[in-house]
Protein backbone atom coordinates (compact mmCIF):
# COMPACT_ATOMS: atom_id res chain seq x y z
CA UNK A 1 0.00 0.00 0.00
CA UNK A 2 1.16 3.62 -0.71
CA UNK A 3 1.61 5.62 2.67
CA UNK A 4 -0.81 8.62 0.95
CA UNK A 5 -3.39 5.46 0.95
CA UNK A 6 -3.13 4.58 4.81
CA UNK A 7 -2.65 7.62 5.98
CA UNK A 8 -6.66 8.56 4.11
CA UNK A 9 -7.71 5.09 5.27
CA UNK A 10 -6.45 6.27 9.04
CA UNK A 11 -7.86 9.14 8.74
CA UNK A 12 -11.51 7.94 7.53
CA UNK A 13 -11.27 5.53 10.65
CA UNK A 14 -10.31 8.30 13.17
CA UNK A 15 -13.41 10.70 11.84
CA UNK A 16 -16.01 7.26 11.32
CA UNK A 17 -15.25 6.60 15.34
CA UNK A 18 -15.15 10.48 16.26
CA UNK A 19 -18.64 11.16 14.84
CA UNK A 20 -20.14 7.52 16.44
CA UNK A 21 -18.31 9.09 19.70
CA UNK A 22 -20.44 12.40 19.48
CA UNK A 23 -23.80 10.72 17.93
CA UNK A 24 -23.39 7.99 21.11
CA UNK A 25 -22.50 10.55 23.59
CA UNK A 26 -25.51 13.09 22.67
CA UNK A 27 -28.00 10.52 22.53
CA UNK A 28 -26.95 8.67 25.81
CA UNK A 29 -27.73 12.11 27.84
CA UNK A 30 -29.83 12.31 29.92
CA UNK A 31 -32.94 15.07 30.22
CA UNK A 32 -32.03 16.37 33.26
CA UNK A 33 -32.57 19.54 35.00
CA UNK A 34 -29.61 21.91 35.17
CA UNK A 35 -28.15 23.32 38.23
CA UNK A 36 -29.17 26.47 38.29
CA UNK A 37 -28.28 27.28 42.34
CA UNK A 38 -27.36 31.09 41.44
CA UNK A 39 -30.53 32.05 39.16
CA UNK A 40 -32.80 30.01 42.30
CA UNK A 41 -31.09 32.72 44.59
CA UNK A 42 -31.80 35.37 42.57
CA UNK A 43 -35.23 34.02 42.47
CA UNK A 44 -35.84 34.24 46.10
CA UNK A 45 -34.25 37.55 46.26
CA UNK A 46 -36.09 38.86 43.76
CA UNK A 47 -39.41 37.10 45.97
CA UNK A 48 -38.39 38.45 48.75
CA UNK A 49 -37.72 42.03 47.19
CA UNK A 50 -41.32 42.47 45.62
CA UNK A 51 -43.73 41.65 48.40
CA UNK A 52 -46.34 43.66 46.62
CA UNK A 53 -46.54 41.82 43.50
CA UNK A 54 -49.14 38.82 43.62
CA UNK A 55 -47.94 35.68 44.71
CA UNK A 56 -48.94 33.82 41.54
CA UNK A 57 -46.21 36.00 39.65
CA UNK A 58 -43.81 35.87 42.79
CA UNK A 59 -43.82 32.13 42.40
CA UNK A 60 -43.32 31.67 38.58
CA UNK A 61 -41.14 33.31 36.48
CA UNK A 62 -39.55 32.39 32.68
CA UNK A 63 -35.84 32.82 31.64
CA UNK A 64 -35.33 33.18 28.64
CA UNK A 65 -31.47 32.90 27.86
CA UNK A 66 -29.13 33.28 25.31
CA UNK A 67 -25.90 30.75 25.21
CA UNK A 68 -22.88 32.09 23.42
CA UNK A 69 -19.00 32.10 23.27
CA UNK A 70 -16.53 34.51 22.75
CA UNK A 71 -16.34 34.20 18.99
CA UNK A 72 -19.50 35.35 17.65
CA UNK A 73 -20.22 34.82 14.49
CA UNK A 74 -22.72 37.17 12.37
CA UNK A 75 -25.68 34.46 12.32
CA UNK A 76 -24.96 34.34 16.32
CA UNK A 77 -25.12 38.19 16.34
CA UNK A 78 -28.38 37.70 14.66
CA UNK A 79 -30.30 35.33 16.82
CA UNK A 80 -29.24 37.04 19.39
CA UNK A 81 -30.78 40.24 18.62
CA UNK A 82 -33.99 38.43 17.29
CA UNK A 83 -34.29 36.92 20.00
CA UNK A 84 -34.11 39.85 22.12
CA UNK A 85 -36.21 41.66 20.07
CA UNK A 86 -38.90 39.27 20.13
CA UNK A 87 -38.20 39.43 24.12
CA UNK A 88 -38.26 43.43 24.31
CA UNK A 89 -41.55 44.06 21.56
CA UNK A 90 -44.03 41.13 22.93
CA UNK A 91 -43.35 40.98 26.70
CA UNK A 92 -42.94 44.47 28.18
CA UNK A 93 -45.08 44.18 31.11
CA UNK A 94 -43.63 40.72 31.59
CA UNK A 95 -40.03 41.82 32.11
CA UNK A 96 -41.21 45.05 34.33
CA UNK A 97 -43.04 42.67 36.72
CA UNK A 98 -40.10 40.06 36.84
CA UNK A 99 -42.47 37.10 35.57
CA UNK A 100 -39.95 37.03 32.14
CA UNK A 101 -35.63 37.59 32.73
CA UNK A 102 -33.79 38.22 29.62
CA UNK A 103 -29.85 36.59 30.29
CA UNK A 104 -27.55 36.40 27.21
CA UNK A 105 -24.40 34.68 28.91
CA UNK A 106 -21.52 33.70 27.46
CA UNK A 107 -20.56 29.90 28.44
CA UNK A 108 -16.80 29.67 28.16
CA UNK A 109 -16.64 31.82 31.32
CA UNK A 110 -15.74 29.42 34.32
CA UNK A 111 -18.95 30.16 35.95
CA UNK A 112 -21.54 29.80 33.28
CA UNK A 113 -19.71 26.22 32.48
CA UNK A 114 -22.29 24.16 34.37
CA UNK A 115 -25.13 25.30 31.38
CA UNK A 116 -23.36 23.61 29.22
CA UNK A 117 -23.61 20.30 30.49
CA UNK A 118 -27.47 21.14 31.88
CA UNK A 119 -28.82 22.13 29.00
CA UNK A 120 -26.76 19.76 26.85
CA UNK A 121 -25.76 22.96 24.75
CA UNK A 122 -23.78 21.65 21.67
CA UNK A 123 -23.92 25.35 19.99
CA UNK A 124 -24.85 28.98 20.45
CA UNK A 125 -28.66 28.43 21.71
CA UNK A 126 -31.94 30.11 23.15
CA UNK A 127 -32.83 28.22 25.72
CA UNK A 128 -36.30 28.82 27.91
CA UNK A 129 -36.28 27.66 31.55
CA UNK A 130 -39.75 27.55 34.06
CA UNK A 131 -38.98 28.49 37.33
CA UNK A 132 -42.20 27.50 40.06
CA UNK A 133 -41.28 28.66 43.62
CA UNK A 134 -37.38 29.13 43.03
CA UNK A 135 -36.71 26.01 41.37
CA UNK A 136 -36.70 25.17 37.55
CA UNK A 137 -39.23 22.50 36.44
CA UNK A 138 -38.66 22.67 33.21
CA UNK A 139 -36.43 24.01 30.06
CA UNK A 140 -36.71 23.77 26.24
CA UNK A 141 -33.82 24.24 23.58
CA UNK A 142 -35.27 26.19 20.96
CA UNK A 143 -32.84 24.93 17.96
CA UNK A 144 -35.40 25.99 15.69
CA UNK A 145 -34.02 29.66 15.66
CA UNK A 146 -30.79 28.42 13.27
CA UNK A 147 -33.06 27.16 10.77
CA UNK A 148 -35.96 30.44 10.81
CA UNK A 149 -32.55 32.87 11.25
CA UNK A 150 -33.22 33.73 7.48
CA UNK A 151 -37.10 34.40 8.13
CA UNK A 152 -37.17 37.23 11.22
CA UNK A 153 -40.62 37.55 11.27
CA UNK A 154 -41.11 33.67 11.66
CA UNK A 155 -38.26 33.69 14.32
CA UNK A 156 -39.88 36.62 15.96
CA UNK A 157 -43.59 34.73 16.15
CA UNK A 158 -41.58 30.78 17.25
CA UNK A 159 -39.81 32.94 20.30
CA UNK A 160 -43.46 34.69 21.07
CA UNK A 161 -45.12 31.30 21.10
CA UNK A 162 -42.29 29.31 23.21
CA UNK A 163 -41.89 31.84 25.03
CA UNK A 164 -45.91 32.62 26.14
CA UNK A 165 -46.49 28.99 26.23
CA UNK A 166 -44.04 29.14 29.36
CA UNK A 167 -45.90 32.10 30.78
CA UNK A 168 -49.02 30.61 30.43
CA UNK A 169 -50.40 32.63 28.30
CA UNK A 170 -49.99 30.66 25.11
Amino acid sequence: MKPKTVITAILLIFVAISLAYLIVGEYGKSNQVPNTTEHNKSSRDLSESSSNKATSQLNHKVIAYYFHGRARCPSCLKIESYTKEAVNKNFENELKDGRLEWKAINIEEAENKHFVKGYQLYTKSVVIADILDGKQTRWKNLEQVWELLHDKETFLNYIHGEISAYLGEG
